[in-house]
C-alpha cells in the first residue's frame, strides 16, 4: 500500500487535474456486463444466510437498473484534448 500510494502522489503531482476517463458506449456496455457477470457470480457463493430479504435485493436491482439506463441516455462527454 504505501508504494502505490507514493506512486499515486508522483502521478497526481504531474497532473494538472483535467484528464478525465471517457467511457464510450461501446466501454460502457462492456462494464456493465462485467459487472453483471461479477455479482452474478459472487451472489451464489454467499451463504443463504448472508443474503439480505427479496425485497431488499429487489429495490438494489431496481435502483441499479435505473442509475444504469440515466447513464445510458446522458450524453456522451467528450475528452480532453492531449497536454503535449
Amino acid at each position: 500500500m504505501w508504494i502505490l500510494s507514493l506512486l499515486a502522489r508522483t502521478a497526481l503531482a504531474d497532473s494538472d487535474g483535467r484528464s478525465i476517463v471517457v467511457f464510450g458506449r461501446r466501454g460502457f456496455v462492456v462494464l456493465c456486463v462485467y459487472l453483471a457477470l461479477l455479482y452474478g457470480v459472487t451472489y451464489f457463493k454467499l451463504r443463504p444466510e448472508g443474503l439480505p430479504s427479496i425485497r431488499v435485493q429487489l429495490f438494489t436491482l431496481m435502483i441499479y437498473a435505473l442509475v444504469i439506463f440515466d447513464l445510458f441516455l446522458h450524453r456522451p462527454r467528450l475528452s480532453l484534448p492531449p497536454r503535449w
